[in-house]
């Protein structure tokens, strides 16, 4: 766990940056982590599927860090559901 505790600073949530892998955030106590990743879906994709690919990403993330995890909770925005108020309009 040492070497997460060392990186906490480079997952701050403050400091983080998205990227196409995704962004795992956390804070040096070790208690919770995010992972924040896009996934592009088609149609036929399920909501179950995507976020089973979610959750694999966040796991290999977190190993690759060397850390561990458990009681995983998930949460999935539909991005074409998203409805944008714009200004002057």
């Amino acid at each position: 766990m040492r070497p997460l505790i060392a990186g906490a600073g480079e997952h701050d949530l403050f400091k983080a940056r998205f990227t196409e892998e995704g962004t795992i955030t956390y804070e040096p106590s070790l208690r919770t982590f995010a992972f924040r990743v896009l996934i592009p879906a088609g149609e036929e994709d399920t909501e179950d599927l995507v976020m089973g690919q979610a959750e694999e990403l966040a796991a290999a993330a977190i190993r690759k860090l060397g850390g561990e995890y458990r009681d995983l909770r998930s949460v999935t925005t539909d991005l074409s559901k998203i409805k944008v108020k714009r200004k002057g309009r």
